[in-house]
């Protein structure tokens, strides 16, 4: 471990963000600390079983009503995934893990841990993302690289006009990359705050002042996280995937 953690540093002091590790056992985190966890949603139909018995009978049902099965297997992996990670924190079985929602939707742990942890869910395609963090709201965004997208259209529709200066003024090869970085950090930004996508051109303070960094999740895709404190130490961690 201590040959890891200087492993971590040394990434932190280049600019670098550490390798994507296979997870421990039991986790732990301090303020600053954000940990990033790395799963697929692909998994064989046999695994399912033992997976959706961790979900709540409401997630189920609201799952399950998805109309395409594949986005709704993919979904109930997700959710479940996170409730084993959470867990393993709080160390509490992951079925029993109560949610409260706010005003607009984001969740977060109920009373028994609210103030021990803050975390965020995305997933996109075949992965899956789940930022964990402790004292700050945290907001992570992960999108399957799309090249058929046209980027100025989009922009021009969702960011700031600045980024779509950046964005018009950027070589044509690689406008694509140069988008989903800033999507994905504003998506980041606003899933950490609760924020629609109204609060993009009018940010708050909080969405303002808040720190993001880019990281890839996989081939052909991107991914970002944002806090509303500063970006200490940030390690990534990934799940089984077999």
């Amino acid at each position: 471990m201590a040959q890891q953690g200087r492993t971590v540093q040394k990434h932190q002091r280049t600019g670098h963000l550490p390798p994507w590790r296979l997870a421990p056992t039991r986790c732990s985190i301090a303020y600053g600390q954000i940990d990033l966890w790395r799963f697929r949603l692909d998994l064989p139909d046999n695994t399912l079983p033992e997976l959706t018995r961790l979900l709540s009978a409401d997630e189920y049902r609201r799952f399950s009503r998805q109309l395409d099965p594949t986005n709704a297997k993919r979904l109930m992996v997700a959710r479940a995934r996170m409730r084993q990670i959470l867990g393993s924190y709080l160390q509490r079985p992951p079925e029993e893990l109560a949610f409260a929602y706010g005003k607009k939707g984001k969740p977060g742990l109920g009373d028994s841990g609210r103030d021990k942890l803050a975390f965020n869910l995305a997933h996109s395609g075949v992965w899956g993302v789940l930022a964990v963090t402790a004292g700050m709201p945290v907001g992570v965004d992960v999108e399957k690289f799309d090249t058929q997208l046209e980027p100025l259209t989009l922009a021009r529709q969702f960011l700031p006009a600045e980024q779509v200066d950046v964005l018009r003024q950027t070589p044509a090869c690689r406008q694509r990359r140069v988008f989903f970085r800033a999507w994905t950090a504003t998506e980041a930004r606003l899933k950490m705050t609760g924020e629609g996508l109204t609060s993009v051109l009018e940010p708050s303070a909080q969405m303002q002042n808040s720190t993001s960094r880019p990281f890839t999740v996989g081939r052909g895709y991107l991914g970002a996280i944002a806090a509303a404190g500063q970006i200490g130490e940030l390690r990534r961690w990934k799940l089984s995937e077999g």
